[in-house]
């Protein structure tokens, strides 16, 4: 249920050059899963902006943007595929924000919390980059959590300070390495680096 405007726009160019752009923008939208009727959300607005580029071998995705109430989403990657047997080359980049509050009342089938549990507020931000090229891939992300705001026990829990987490790894035929992991909030830290083989981690708590 609810109202769609959506826009198409295609341009050819060459034999395998193509250049598409997608808009949609949506209001009172009402879901509803097939396995579930009695459940379901509702989605006041939902905006879409894309574009893709494919040229030859190489396919860019230069945006895919969307906006709705709880989550915010930012993407672009590309694609390029190979001459031979090599594996494809991929790359996808992006950032998110969402409230936390808002997210888990607008999922049809709420997260599981413990007993009693319940989020009141919170900010949750997101980045990274993940990457394949034939033999090496890499992925760096950052996220954060600030103004965690939630009950637990009948007890209202508020922190003073973001729970962060960075992270930034890669995989070769020499195995798995993670560079960096870093779990940083107001009450400890916990910071690691390493392969399978010499792992090391660090932890320090109030």
């Amino acid at each position: 249920e609810g109202m769609v405007d959506a826009e198409l726009r295609a341009h050819f160019s060459g034999r395998n050059n193509l250049r598409a752009e997608l808009g949609l923008d949506a209001r009172d939208l009402a879901l509803h899963p097939p396995a579930s009727p009695g459940v379901g959300s509702r989605i006041p607005r939902l905006k879409v902006v894309a574009a893709a580029v494919r040229e030859g071998r190489e396919t860019r995705l230069e945006r895919l943007f969307i906006e709705s109430v709880p989550v915010e989403l930012d993407l672009a990657g590309e694609f390029l595929l190979p001459e031979g047997t090599e594996e494809p080359t991929l790359r996808v980049a992006g950032q998110a924000r969402a409230d936390l509050a808002a997210l888990a009342a607008f999922l049809p089938h709420p997260p599981r919390l413990p007993a009693g549990a319940q989020i009141k507020g919170g900010l949750l931000t997101l980045s990274g980059e993940w990457s394949r090229a034939p033999a090496l891939a890499r992925v760096r992300a950052e996220a954060a959590i600030e103004r965690l705001d939630f009950t637990a026990r009948d007890q209202r829990v508020l922190l003073d300070g973001p729970v962060t987490l960075a992270l930034a790894a890669r995989r070769s035929p020499q195995g798995l390495r993670v560079e960096r992991f870093i779990l940083d909030s107001p009450f400890g830290r916990i910071a690691a680096a390493g392969t399978t083989e010499d792992f090391e981690c660090a932890l320090s708590a109030d």
